[in-house]
């Protein structure tokens, strides 16, 4: 995500998943963001396809692990299921906000937004 005004990287990985983003909290939901170099209010347009495919498999990966639930708890038990479900919830959010980050296109944002 390059930022329009500057050309610089509006923000960072770790900003852009874990932060408001020099914004308030109702801003942040409606998608604006300030650019970490400029400061420049920015709105989230949209994201590419990608991010969209990206989501149809995430619900695909939980349909199918609910599918075989049975299977895998007869195989390694309880624990380790649960175990494996949250790493792989984890990994699947960590990549997913990161492609979040990687596909998303801004354009500069109104000031009185």
């Amino acid at each position: 995500m390059t930022c329009p005004a500057c050309g610089q990287p509006a923000s960072t990985f770790h900003r852009f998943g874990f932060s408001v983003q020099g914004v308030s909290f109702r801003q942040s939901v409606k998608g604006y963001l300030r650019c970490q170099h400029c400061n420049a209010l920015l709105r989230l347009v949209h994201y590419s396809r990608f991010v969209w495919l990206l989501i149809v498999l995430a619900v695909a990966f939980v349909a199918l692990y609910t599918a075989f639930s049975r299977e895998l708890l007869a195989l390694v038990g309880i624990k380790m299921a649960q175990i494996a479900l949250i790493l792989s919830l984890f990994v699947v959010g960590y990549v997913g906000t990161y492609i979040f980050w990687r596909k998303a296109h801004v354009e500069m944002g109104d000031e009185k937004s």
